[in-house]
């Protein structure tokens, strides 16, 4: 074998055991997941768990992006900051 094809194996199993990891850790939320959705079924509310489970969804995808937004406007307000010279609140703070 080369060193191209032990790069490509290496490649491979890391997928691999990346994939095992998520499906491990998903595997526990899909189980309580699926029995909710049998038990809302059997009562007839079916459409109820699909609008609280779609609410779920949107509610968390709002709070990560406005989140992320958050952290990007912050690394440009650090970056401009540390461009002018440093980071001025540590050295006010230091000098008093």
């Amino acid at each position: 074998m080369n060193h191209r094809t032990n790069k490509k194996a290496g490649i491979i199993v890391s997928l691999f055991i990346f994939i095992f990891i998520v499906l491990l850790f998903a595997g526990g939320g899909s189980v309580g997941l699926y029995t909710d959705y049998l038990w809302f079924k059997e009562l007839g509310f079916s459409k109820t768990f699909n609008v609280l489970y779609f609410a779920e969804i949107l509610i968390r995808f709002v709070i990560g992006i406005s989140c992320g937004f958050l952290a990007l406007v912050n690394f440009f307000v650090l970056k401009k900051n540390l461009s002018k010279g440093g980071a001025g609140i540590i050295n006010n703070v230091s000098e008093n």
